[in-house]
C-alpha cells in the first residue's frame, strides 16, 4: 500500500524541492521497479518519506559497495546546472564497473516557474557528456506521478529487450566459436596426423615437452634473441651453454614456422619438400660451403622448428644497405668474392642435386664478413623444388619482385632453372650498382600498388628494357659503384649472359661455372666496351648455346692477355660509347614510394 508524502514530510524550502515532492507524490519504490532501485539526488534535495529507504546523495560511497544489489539507478539532476552535471558525471564514472542500469532524470523547477526557454544546444551537449561518462539513458520532459513511472518502465523494458538480444547473440557467437574450435581440431588432426603419414612427410612426432607457442627451449638448447623474420617464420639464436649441447657445433640458429600457416595439402607437400631438400643439401655428397646446413627438425604442438648453422650476422640486403647509408664500401676483392660464391652455390644446386631455389634475392644470402674476406651462404629454401628434366612447366608466380624472371609473369609456360639464373643476375646487378637500382632507373617505384596487374606492368617494363642489346653496358655505365669499376668488364659479360630476356638464350649454370675463372683473371671494361669485343661477346652467347663454350672462352681470354701485354698499358682496341637504350615509359606517381627492405613478395602475397 502506497504511503503518501503528507503528514511527516519536511516542508519544501525551494521551488526545486517543491517540484520534486510534486513529481514523486504518492509513489513508492515498487512503482518504479520490481527489484531494488536507488534514487540519487543532489545534496540540497531531501527525499519524500516513502522513498527514504532507496534515497542516496550523488556521490554516496555506499552505492559503490552495494551497487551489485541495485537493478536500476535513477539520478535526478538539472542538465542546465553545470555543477550538478559535473557532480553527476564524476559519480557515474566511479560506477563504470557496476552492472546496474543508470538513468538520468531531468529535474529543475515546475514548468510555470521556468522563466526562460530551454536552450536545446546546451541540453544536447550536457546530455552527450553524461552519456559518454556512462549514463545508459535519459528521461527528459520532467514527468510527474505515474507518467514518470511509465517513462521509466518503458526505458527499462527497452534496455531489457536489448540486453536479451545481446545475450542471445553472444550465446550464438560462443556456440559458433566452439564449433569453429572443433573444426580446427579436426582440420589439425587431418593435416598433421593423417596427411602427414599419407604423404610420408619426414617429420618427427610432436614433442609434448615443449609448451605451445614460440619455444623457449628445444632439443636441450635455450632459444635466444630473435635475429630475423621471413615470409614463413622467425629465426632465433641458440644458446649452447646447456649440458645436452656439447655435441652440437658452435654457431647455430633455429627457424620456427607456425603450423597454423599450413592449411592445405599443397602447403604440407611444400613443407615436406623443404625438409627433404634441406636434408639432402646438408648431407654428402650434396653439402656445399655456400649453402646453409640443416642439423635437425623438431615438431611441437604449434611450430615446426629447423635447427641450422648460423651463417652470419646479416644478409646481403642489409650489407648493401650499410654500403649506401653508412659509407661501408665493398672492396673490389669482396664484391668479386660475393659474386663468385653466389654463382658457385647456384651452379652446385643446378648441376648437382638439380634443385631450383626459386627465391634468390639479397635477403636470402647470408653474409659473414671479416677485414679482408667475406663468406656467403644461400639460405631459405622454402620455395625450392627438384627439377629432374629440362621441360617447360606452367608458370607459378613464386619469388620476390623485382628478382623473378619476366617469363614467370608474362609467359604461360617456362623452364624453372633459367629463372634462378635471372634472379642471380639481378642480385649481381645490385652488388655492382645499388639496392633497387632497376626500380630507380626505370622509375618503377611510381607503379608499386601491390596488385598482380601492377606487377605485370612492371615486369613488362623490365622485359622491354633488357631486350635492348646495350641495356646492360648503359646501366653499368650510369650506376656502377665507383670502387667497383675494375670489375665493370667481367661483370658486364656475366650480366649480358644472365639477364637475357629470352630463357633459351640465357646462360646456364654450367656456362656460368665455366666462365667463372674470368672473374679472377679480370676483363677490362675497354675490351667489353669496344665494338669488336661486343661482337665477340654476342658470339660467345650464341656459340655457348650450341655447346662450344670452351673455344669461345679461350678466345676471350687470349684477347684479355693481348690487351694486358701492350707496352704502354693502353688498350689497342678502339673505344666506342654504347648506344643508350630508349628512355623508359614514364608513369604517373601513385604516392607509394618504394622502400628498401620492404619488397612485396609475390608467392602468397600477390
Amino acid at each position: 500500500m502506497s504511503r503518501r508524502c503528507t503528514e511527516h514530510q519536511v516542508l519544501p524550502d525551494s521551488p526545486t524541492q517543491e517540484w520534486l515532492y510534486e513529481r514523486l507524490n504518492g509513489l513508492t519504490p515498487a512503482d518504479f521497479h520490481k527489484d531494488r532501485i536507488a534514487i540519487c539526488m543532489p545534496p540540497h534535495l531531501s527525499p519524500p518519506l516513502a522513498l527514504q529507504d532507496v534515497w542516496h546523495t550523488i556521490g554516496d560511497t555506499s552505492l559503490l559497495l552495494n551497487g551489485a544489489l541495485v537493478a536500476v539507478m535513477l539520478i535526478f539532476c538539472d542538465p542546465m546546472d553545470t555543477k550538478q552535471m559535473q557532480l553527476c558525471t564524476r559519480f557515474v564514472q566511479t560506477l563504470s564497473k557496476q552492472s546496474q542500469l543508470v538513468i538520468l532524470v531531468a529535474h529543475s523547477v515546475a514548468p510555470h516557474l521556468q522563466t526562460q526557454a530551454s536552450e536545446e544546444d546546451a541540453h544536447v551537449l550536457a546530455i552527450s557528456q553524461a552519456l559518454k561518462a556512462g549514463v545508459d539513458d535519459v528521461i527528459m520532459g520532467e514527468h510527474t506521478g505515474m507518467a514518470l513511472v511509465a517513462a521509466l518502465r518503458a526505458k527499462v523494458a527497452v534496455h531489457a529487450n536489448l540486453a536479451c538480444k545481446v545475450e542471445h547473440s553472444l550465446a550464438e557467437r560462443e556456440h559458433m566459436l566452439h564449433c569453429l574450435e572443433d573444426l580446427r581440431e579436426i582440420h589439425h588432426d587431418a593435416i598433421w596426423d593423417y596427411l602427414r603419414q599419407r604423404l610420408c612427410i619426414q617429420l618427427p612426432w610432436v614433442d609434448t615437452r615443449v609448451a605451445p607457442g614460440e619455444p623457449c627451449e628445444i632439443g636441450g638448447f635455450k632459444v635466444g634473441a630473435n635475429i630475423g623474420r621471413g615470409a614463413f617464420g622467425k629465426v632465433f639464436k641458440l644458446d649452447h651453454s646447456g649440458p645436452d649441447c656439447a655435441h652440437a657445433s658452435k654457431g647455430e640458429v633455429v627457424k620456427t614456422i607456425p603450423k597454423d600457416g599450413i592449411q592445405t595439402t599443397s602447403q604440407l607437400r611444400s613443407l615436406g619438400s623443404h625438409i627433404s631438400l634441406m636434408t639432402l643439401l646438408s648431407s654428402e655428397p650434396w653439402a656445399h660451403p655456400n649453402l646453409v646446413k640443416l642439423h635437425q627438425v623438431y615438431h611441437t604442438k604449434t611450430h615446426i622448428c629447423f635447427r641450422m648453422e648460423d651463417a652470419g650476422p646479416m644478409n646481403l640486403n642489409a650489407r648493401l644497405y650499410e654500403r649506401e647509408e653508412s659509407d661501408l664500401a665493398l672492396s673490389t676483392s669482396k664484391a668479386n668474392s660475393i659474386i663468385t660464391q653466389c654463382i658457385t652455390a647456384l651452379s652446385h644446386l643446378h648441376l648437382g642435386p638439380k634443385i631450383a631455389h626459386r627465391d634468390i634475392k639479397p635477403e636470402n644470402i647470408i653474409v659473414s664478413e671479416e677485414a679482408s674476406s667475406v663468406r656467403i651462404k644461400l639460405a631459405d629454401f622454402d620455395m625450392a623444388t627438384n627439377i629432374n628434366d629440362d621441360l617447360e612447366r606452367p608458370t607459378e608466380l613464386r619469388g620476390t619482385f623485382p628478382f623473378f624472371a619476366p617469363e614467370m609473369v608474362l609467359a604461360r609456360n617456362a623452364k624453372v632453372l633459367p629463372t634462378d639464373v635471372w634472379s642471380m643476375g639481378m642480385v649481381v646487378l645490385e652488388v655492382m650498382c645499388s639496392l633497387n637500382c632497376i626500380m630507380h632507373i626505370l622509375q618503377l617505384s611510381d607503379m608499386m600498388e601491390g596488385t598482380t596487374q601492377a606487377t605485370v606492368n612492371m615486369m613488362k617494363s623490365i622485359h622491354s628494357y633488357f631486350l635492348h642489346p646495350h641495356a646492360v653496358p648503359s646501366f653499368l655505365g650510369r650506376r656502377i659503384q665507383p670502387e667497383l669499376k675494375d670489375l665493370m668488364g667481367v661483370s658486364e659479360m656475366f650480366l649480358l649472359g644472365m639477364l637475357q630476356v629470352l630463357p633459351d638464350q640465357r646462360w646456364t649454370a654450367k656456362q656460368l661455372l665455366e666462365a667463372l675463372p674470368l672473374l679472377s683473371e679480370g676483363l677490362p671494361s675497354t675490351l667489353v666496351g669496344s665494338a669488336g669485343a661486343l661482337k665477340k661477346l654476342r658470339s660467345f652467347e650464341e656459340v655457348s648455346a650450341h655447346g662450344k663454350f670452351q673455344d669461345v672462352r679461350d678466345g676471350v681470354t687470349d684477347m684479355v692477355q693481348a690487351e694486358k701485354s701492350t707496352p704502354d698499358g693502353q688498350a689497342t682496341l678502339t673505344l666506342v660509347t654504347p648506344t643508350p637504350p630508349p628512355e623508359p615509359r614514364k608513369f604517373p606517381p601513385t604516392r607509394r614510394p618504394f622502400s628498401t627492405g620492404n619488397r612485396p613478395t609475390s608467392n602468397a602475397h600477390l
